[in-house]
């Protein structure tokens, strides 16, 4: 049994036509001929890669906005959709701001309410056995325990608002990135089908979320085979 390790290695792949046939160029002109062929292997894997991701992020994005016309929509769907998120996302912000000037109003009204009470509290001890201060120092404890609760939910709210202003952040730069990932995706694929041989066609308008639009994409990625 043969247990060398050129034995146990599995066979190396063949190497691509266009590979044998540079490393075998005899001159000059059969390199250049060869290095050219071979590069343009690469930009046709590349314009197939990135057409296929075009059209999948395309017919993402016409489904949204099929789903979004669905639920009650106008027409043209998406720019209605990326204009109500943006209110609801601006109205969202603002609440999380008031709620937020709120707690810094309410914070230091509970410390003073805790530090009277607390005060409160000693004098009344000093006066044991007087029904009145006795009284007193129970509503004292109280107060100071409500104060205390008080601080702790204000810091509470501050914490989640803070949460909330940060995700609608977030959204906002999803929403961007979606936006404009379609439009870089097609000029790449403009780009890769220029480079790999193909006619370029007409550049997509940058409102790309419009019914017409939405129509020129298809035309585009069926134009260059997608």
């Amino acid at each position: 049994m043969d247990t060398t390790i050129g034995a146990l290695q599995p066979p190396a792949a063949p190497l691509p036509a266009e590979l044998r046939e540079l490393l075998g160029a005899s001159d000059a002109d059969s390199f250049e001929r060869a290095l050219d062929a071979l590069i343009r292997r690469r930009e046709h894997a590349l314009f197939h890669a990135l057409g296929k991701l075009a059209r999948e992020l395309h017919e993402a994005v016409k489904h949204l906005a099929s789903d979004v016309e669905s639920g009650g929509l106008a027409a043209q769907a998406l720019p209605e959709a990326r204009r109500r998120l943006g209110e609801a996302m601006n109205m969202s912000e603002q609440a999380a701001h008031a709620s937020l000037d709120v707690t810094e109003r309410l914070m230091p009204e509970a410390a003073r309410l805790e530090e009277a009470a607390s005060v409160l509290m000693v004098r009344c001890d000093g006066l044991a056995g007087d029904p009145l201060a006795d009284d007193a120092g129970a509503l004292a404890r109280q107060a100071a325990i409500f104060a205390d609760a008080c601080r702790e939910g204000l810091r509470e709210m501050t914490v989640a608002q803070s949460w909330q202003d940060l995700t609608g952040q977030r959204m906002q730069q999803i929403a961007a990135f979606m936006e404009r990932a379609e439009q870089v995706l097609l000029e790449l694929v403009r780009l890769a089908g220029t480079l790999a041989g193909t006619p370029p066609a007409p550049a997509v308008p940058a409102s790309g979320a419009t019914a017409s639009t939405q129509d020129q994409v298809d035309r585009l990625l069926a134009e260059f085979g997608f």
